[in-house]
C-alpha cells in the first residue's frame, strides 16, 4: 500500500494524458492535463464498482482525504447502505399516504418501515381472460 506525501502531491504536474497518485485503500489524487487535482476513491458496494470524488486539491488536504475515505469503509463495513435522492424520493412517494405533511424529525422508523414494506406485498395483477 503506496502511501502519498505530502511533497508529492504539491509536485504533482499536469502531463499529456491524466495520471493517478495512489495512496492506497483506494484513495487516489486524478491530475487532469488542465491541472486540475481531484481525490478519488473506489470501492466496491453490492458487488459494483463505485468512484467517490472528495473533492480538488488544495481545497481537500492529504489528511482530509485520508480520514474520509477511512469514514467510507467504516460504512461500507457497518454495511450502512448508500442513500441517494432518489431512493429517498420513491421512499417518500410511498410513506405520503401514511406519515402525510408532517415534520421529518417527527417521523419515527416504526412508522416508515411499514410503507416500505407494503409496497413489496403487493398483489400481483390479475391476468386478462383468454
Amino acid at each position: 500500500m503506496g502511501k502519498l506525501f505530502a511533497a508529492t502531491v504539491t509536485s504533482a504536474r499536469p502531463r499529456e494524458r491524466g495520471y493517478k497518485l495512489t495512496d492506497g485503500a483506494g484513495l487516489y489524487l486524478l491530475v487532469k492535463p488542465n491541472g486540475r487535482t481531484l481525490w478519488r476513491l473506489h470501492y466496491a458496494y453490492l458487488g459494483k464498482q463505485r468512484t467517490l470524488s472528495f473533492g480538488a486539491w488544495p481545497d481537500v488536504g492529504l489528511a482530509d482525504a485520508r480520514e474520509r475515505r477511512d469514514e467510507v469503509r467504516k460504512q461500507e463495513r457497518e454495511g450502512m447502505a448508500e442513500i441517494t435522492p432518489s431512493k429517498i424520493r420513491w421512499l417518500l412517494d410511498k410513506a405520503y399516504p401514511r406519515i402525510g405533511s408532517r415534520p421529518v424529525a417527527k417521523i419515527t422508523p416504526q412508522e416508515v418501515w411499514p410503507c416500505s414494506a407494503r409496497s413489496s406485498h403487493r398483489p400481483l395483477r390479475k391476468r386478462a381472460p383468454k
